[in-house]
């Protein structure tokens, strides 16, 4: 819940960025959880992943799926706009998971 709070308050109150939000929320949960799977011995991996899963690089990800397959259906005639849209949403997503992954 500690997470889910920073990440809430650092996007809404801080107006900072979903990327921004994942890397606090993954810094506060292996702050605390380090300590404490260390002293249980209980793996670190099962112990704190579910805390700090983001549902939103699934959200960007299933966008630039969609965007690829839009891309390939339309062929020569797709607009610039799916194309800045599809590389946005990969984009979103690989900053995301390189957020989780740093903190």
């Amino acid at each position: 819940m500690l997470a889910h709070a920073a990440r809430w308050a650092i996007m809404s109150v801080a107006d900072a960025s979903v990327e921004t939000g994942a890397l606090v929320a993954c810094l506060v949960v292996g702050t605390i959880v380090t300590p404490i799977a260390d002293r249980l011995r209980l793996p670190f991996a099962a112990f704190a992943f579910a805390s700090v899963v983001s549902p939103a690089p699934r959200c960007v990800s299933v966008r630039m799926a969609g965007g690829f397959v839009g891309l390939i259906a339309s062929g020569g005639n797709a607009s610039p706009e799916l194309l800045v849209s599809t590389i946005a949403n990969g984009t979103t997503a690989f900053l995301i998971i390189l957020a989780m992954t740093v903190g």
